[in-house]
């Protein structure tokens, strides 16, 4: 796989970051990461877009997945994948 795509919905008004970690959240676990531009939002919340990024490190194996939101807004999550 070589980038997770984020099925959600999100209104950031003053931009945001959606963080993907693997095992843990430092720097050092950090697996993807997509930045939401002030401009980017959804209808409502319930209107979903896939969002993608590269992925950074190669997984194998069982891992648990940690997704951190930072900005003002909202942002509803339906689900995820990688491709």
């Amino acid at each position: 796989p070589r980038e997770l795509v984020l099925e959600t919905a999100c209104g950031t008004p003053q931009g945001g970051k959606i963080c993907i970690y693997a095992d843990g959240i430092t720097e050092k676990h950090l697996i993807a990461e997509i930045t939401l531009t002030p401009d980017f939002k959804t209808a409502h919340w319930n209107d979903f877009t896939p969002l993608s990024a590269p992925i950074k490190k190669k997984l194998t194996g069982k891992h648990r997945i940690i997704f951190s939101v930072n900005g003002l807004g909202f942002c509803n999550l339906k689900h995820w994948y990688v491709r």
